[in-house]
């Protein structure tokens, strides 16, 4: 998967965007944003602040991977000494 993100291709992109992804689906998929009713009020609590958390996190890193490497980067890129 590492060689993978470090090619400038759509598939590079998509490697890069598999932990941000999943940083970011974790707190619908495991319910955070709806804590269950027989947990206390700090566990509710720190359930829906985790989800922020990881949420924003899950965004800002994906919006990092993406800039990493814009469009028309590889055309702009030359690599010093080889041919």
């Amino acid at each position: 998967m590492g060689a993978a993100a470090r090619t400038h291709t759509r598939w590079g992109l998509l490697a890069r965007l598999v932990v941000p992804v999943g940083a970011f689906l974790e707190p619908w998929v495991v319910g955070w944003w709806q804590p269950a009713a027989f947990q206390s009020e700090a566990e509710r609590a720190s359930d829906v602040v985790a989800a922020i958390v990881i949420t924003l996190a899950g965004l800002a890193s994906a919006w990092f991977a993406i800039m990493k490497h814009p469009p028309g980067f590889r055309a702009r890129w030359r690599p010093r000494g080889r041919t």
